[in-house]
């Protein structure tokens, strides 16, 4: 407790959190620190998997074996992914659960690359290709992926399909998007399995709603975890540092120019603007725009190699990046 005691005196934002939870007496359930103590509990994870994935009651998920969450590269000069919650089920099929809070316009494309890679290292020297196990990614997201008014549902499932009848040709690959924005309240009673667990993470349920929640015996264990988890002086100091960490990110885009929706357009158009300097295509407003991004480095004193991390921008450019940020500067 002296460690948090002292944390909480060094450093008045941590401290400003650390109020805001004892007011509401409620923590973030998205948050990594949390999420994943309350997923490692075995009979929640397969709870929550069977209300999301909603099988026929004789392919309900009985039991699942955690994994390793790490992912090395297939070479030397791969990128190596580090994923939140991986698990195989008792069929054989593995499944990776992501929590996102913070909006990921590349998010599509990072999810490809964690299915391809669980999907690829289900494939051993000398194995049939017809033996290779199915791969199903779910995505729990504080923030809205697709278009509300194209897509206004909260939870999307994405298989492979053939365009002529819309029918899958294979169970090899599924995602399930569960999108907490879009998630409306609505009476308990009323409110499938897969629903309360999007309550649940959303935040939205007041006292009355929880205690009626509670009388579920699964959902009693969820609520007390999270209220007890701020007992653990260890875990809580650890949550409050990953919230401090979301905020300092945010805010490092924001001062960038980076706020709200724009942000991913503005990413975009840095490393339109990166590719265009590198052709000799850049010139005044593409200038003054590039080093709108380049606050990052100037004013929040990151690193070059984190502001460009941070960015998203791929590493076979951080060389171009350089030069150009040299030109700029002089």
């Amino acid at each position: 407790m002296s460690n948090l005691l002292l944390e909480l005196e060094k450093d008045p934002r941590m401290a400003q959190i650390h109020q805001e939870v004892i007011r509401s007496e409620k923590i973030s359930t998205t948050n990594d620190i949390f999420a994943k103590k309350l997923l490692s509990r075995k009979s929640i994870l397969i709870d929550f998997l069977n209300s999301v994935l909603n099988r026929a009651e004789e392919k309900k998920i009985l039991d699942l074996v955690y994994n390793n969450n790490e992912i090395l590269g297939l070479s030397a000069n791969d990128k190596s992914s580090r994923l939140d919650i991986t698990c195989t089920l008792a069929s054989g099929e593995k499944v990776n659960l992501e929590i996102q809070v913070l909006n990921e316009k590349a998010w599509i494309e990072r999810s490809l690359v964690y299915w391809s890679r669980l999907y690829t290292n289900n494939l051993k020297r000398g194995d049939k290709y017809l033996n290779i196990a199915a791969v199903i990614c779910i995505h729990l997201l504080k923030f809205n992926l697709f278009d509300e008014n194209k897509n206004p549902k909260p939870h999307s499932i994405a298989k492979l399909c053939n365009l002529e009848d819309g029918k899958p040709i294979t169970d090899l690959i599924e995602f399930h998007f569960l999108e907490l924005k879009k998630f409306s309240k609505k009476r308990i009673s009323s409110m499938s399995r897969a629903e309360k667990w999007l309550a649940f993470f959303s935040g939205k349920l007041n006292g009355e709603e929880e205690k009626l929640m509670k009388k579920d015996k699964i959902f009693d264990e969820a609520f007390n975890l999270r209220d007890n988890f701020v007992k653990d002086p260890d875990e809580y100091l650890a949550y409050l540092k990953r919230e401090m960490e979301l905020m300092d990110y945010d805010n490092a885009l924001y001062e960038a120019g980076l706020d709200g929706e724009s942000r991913g357009i503005e990413k975009g158009k840095a490393e339109g603007l990166i590719q265009g300097k590198a052709e000799g295509l850049i010139q005044g407003k593409a200038e003054s725009d590039f080093n709108k991004v380049m606050t990052l480095v100037n004013k929040k004193g990151y690193t070059l190699e984190a502001a460009l991390d941070l960015l998203d921008i791929a590493k076979e450019r951080w060389s171009e990046v350089e030069s150009i940020l040299k030109s700029i500067q002089k």
